[in-house]
């Protein structure tokens, strides 16, 4: 039976965040997968796991997926911006609002929007990965190397999409408490709270 519902847990992760990332604002997509596909079918929840170590091992890599699909579609939306046309996302992503109606979705401050942050993005996923494959491939290893890798990944992503759904200038600003949340967060799960 735990095999079972780990299972259905793997499948509904594995497709909830690119429904999310597809349909909804970068923003929500993120906060839907964090709380639903993560917090309500992580099957770590449910004391379904051994030890620490196996959740983490169950856990890790489905929520390095996610960060992967939201960097797949940050770079679709850079690409093509046909994109804007079929998501609502409006375009947030680097698609030209200018040549349409900005009342359909999507705003001129929108436009290419990531272009000034794609390196940073890249970087931060790049280095949280490192720390993924150094805790995976070494059993003797535990989550507080996530205190040196720690994945403020999501939360520069946070601050990024924060900022475009409040209109704000100050997007370095949200990317800064962004990250310095992302880092607290890490530093509470994974080094103060750690089980394995």
């Amino acid at each position: 039976m735990k095999q079972t519902i780990i299972k259905f847990s793997i499948i509904i992760r594995l497709i909830l965040p690119i429904l999310f990332f597809t349909y909804l604002h970068p923003f929500f997509a993120m906060l839907a997968t964090e709380v639903i596909s993560d917090g309500i079918f992580g099957a770590h929840h449910y004391g379904l796991f051994e030890n620490g170590k196996k959740e983490h091992m169950y856990d890790k890599p489905l929520d390095m997926w996610a960060l992967m699909i939201s960097l797949i579609f940050m770079f679709k939306s850079l690409r093509d911006r046909s994109l804007c046309e079929y998501t609502s996302a409006g375009g947030i992503f680097s698609c030209g609002v200018s040549s349409r109606d900005t009342s359909k979705g999507g705003s001129p401050s929108g436009d290419k929007m990531f272009d000034k942050y794609i390196y940073l993005m890249i970087t931060l996923f790049l280095w949280r990965l490192i720390g993924f494959l150094i805790f995976y491939l070494n059993k003797n290893i535990n989550t507080k190397i996530f205190v040196i890798f720690p994945n403020l990944y999501i939360g520069a992503f946070y601050g990024i999409t924060l900022a475009h759904l409040l209109k704000s200038k100050y997007t370095n600003q949200f990317i800064y408490i962004g990250m310095a949340l992302a880092f607290c967060r890490e530093v509470i799960i994974h080094y103060m709270m750690v089980k394995d």
